[in-house]
């Protein structure tokens, strides 16, 4: 996308954004009139946004209760302990009731499957358990939860005791780069993996590169990665601060693997430094991000010039 159309969507997405929501849609409408990609990008940014302030407002309250409780039954797999919630929904610990076997079980929650229905959602999952790298968390089991008419897509994933994100891993053992790069370099092997399958993944971020107690890196949530497709890029919005400017505004013609490289990249500069490619903080707004797309990231010299020969 050209600077001058990047400036024209960013100047109607915050013309859009300040008006109140029941104006919204006539008035956009009327400015995109033959403009349906256009309009399209907007709407896609503005759902974005809300998503970022719905976020931060969860990071500002004490969390939500659990839906489910310790006990309950899904598929062959009792809950035992609630881990957290993410993008995708509530993830527990839990164990198969047969033979009693640890996993983490995800429960998918409406808005990140809009793109389909349950039952195929689930599918999905079980065609990642074909999937096998040395450091992509293996997917066990899948189905669909009802117990009371309101469908949920679960899927059953390695267990991985101790875990946490790559860059708090790197950070509270203080690691030196050469360790730091290491870990990373496993990490870029699984998304090569995929990528030769012929998929993208779209959310490459830290929370998603795991590192287990032993020390282990893991590529983790692959039940959003799928191949390019208009639809479901409208629907998965990745994360701001690691997506790349064509996936932010949904310029579906442009994305491809390479937009999992500018995830990697932008993983690495904030594994390295700790800082943000474009010095943006985490709340930045869909707004800032776009002004920094028109703009190349800062060079790692800049940000450490100890690092760079």
């Amino acid at each position: 996308m050209h600077d001058d159309d990047l400036a024209k969507l960013r100047g109607l997405f915050e013309q859009i954004q300040s008006l109140p929501p029941e104006l919204r849609d006539e008035v956009l409408a009327e400015a995109c009139e033959g403009e349906p990609e256009l309009e399209r990008q907007v709407r896609r940014l503005l759902g974005m946004q809300t998503r970022v302030a719905s976020r931060q407002a969860e990071g500002e309250r004490p969390p939500a209760p659990a839906r489910y409780a310790a006990g309950d039954v899904v598929g062959n797999y009792e809950l035992v302990r609630w881990v957290g919630k993410g993008g995708m929904g509530e993830v527990w610990e839990a164990r198969h009731r047969t033979h009693g076997m640890r996993v983490a079980l995800k429960l998918v929650q409406r808005e990140a499957y809009d793109a389909g229905p349950p039952g195929a959602i689930a599918h999905e999952f079980l065609q990642l358990a074909e999937k096998r790298h040395d450091h992509i968390v293996r997917v066990h089991d899948a189905g669909v939860h009802d117990p009371d008419g309101d469908p949920v897509p679960w899927v059953a994933m390695e267990y991985l005791p101790g875990a946490k994100s790559l860059t708090a891993h790197a950070y509270d053992r203080a690691l030196a780069v050469r360790a730091r790069v290491e870990l990373f370099r496993d990490v870029c092997s699984a998304v090569a993996y995929v990528h030769a399958a012929g998929q993208v993944h779209l959310d490459l971020k830290p929370d998603n590169m795991l590192v287990d107690a032993t020390g282990r890196a893991y590529l983790t949530d692959f039940g959003i990665a799928r191949p390019v497709l208009g639809w479901y890029v409208d629907r998965v919005s990745g994360t701001p601060g690691f997506i790349s400017p064509e996936h932010l505004v949904g310029d579906i013609d442009r994305i491809d693997k390479r937009a999992d490289v500018f995830s990697l990249g932008a993983v690495l500069f904030r594994l390295l430094t700790g800082e943000d490619p474009h010095g943006l903080e985490g709340d930045a707004s869909v707004a800032e991000r776009l002004e920094a797309a028109r703009r190349p990231p800062r060079a790692l010299r800049d940000a450490r010039p100890e690092l760079v020969d």
